[in-house]
């Protein structure tokens, strides 16, 4: 109760949150008329789920042809038992240049805004992945 006491003696509260590595953030963006909060990067919206075969041409990490409208976050798992699967930030990414997804591995990534992550084989492999896909309105 003392903590419970002591935070209404404080004249501002903030809220803070922390990402793995530890970097905090503030995840209030602002109250309404009704002074209800309203949060950043909510996942509240469409999403998408399904499997890809990656080889060694660079893919769109994505469920359907684009990235999902409003997407927020992208999980993957490397679903085969001996591929790893590289990803990287352009088209041009290739296992030597992409940071590595080993078998067996999952990976996520959170997003502000609309990003793409691309994702490719070594020369003559191939691998199943599982990606999701979930879209929030960024309000």
């Amino acid at each position: 109760m003392g903590d419970v006491n002591r935070a209404k003696s404080v004249s501002y509260q903030g809220i803070v949150g922390a990402e793995k590595n530890g970097a905090e953030f503030d995840p209030i963006k602002s109250y309404n008329d009704n002074r209800e909060l309203a949060v950043a990067d909510v996942i509240d919206g469409d999403g998408a789920e399904g499997a890809k075969t990656i080889n060694d041409t660079a893919q769109l990490a994505s469920v359907g042809g684009s990235a999902l409208t409003g997407r927020k976050c992208l999980t993957l798992f490397n679903n085969s038992q001996t591929n790893s699967v590289y990803w990287g930030r352009t088209s041009s990414v290739t296992a030597a240049s992409g940071t590595p997804i080993f078998p067996q591995q999952h990976a996520g990534w959170r997003f502000t805004a609309n990003a793409d992550i691309y994702l490719v084989c070594d020369t003559g492999e191939s691998a199943d992945v599982r990606l999701t896909e979930s879209a929030g309105d960024g309000s």
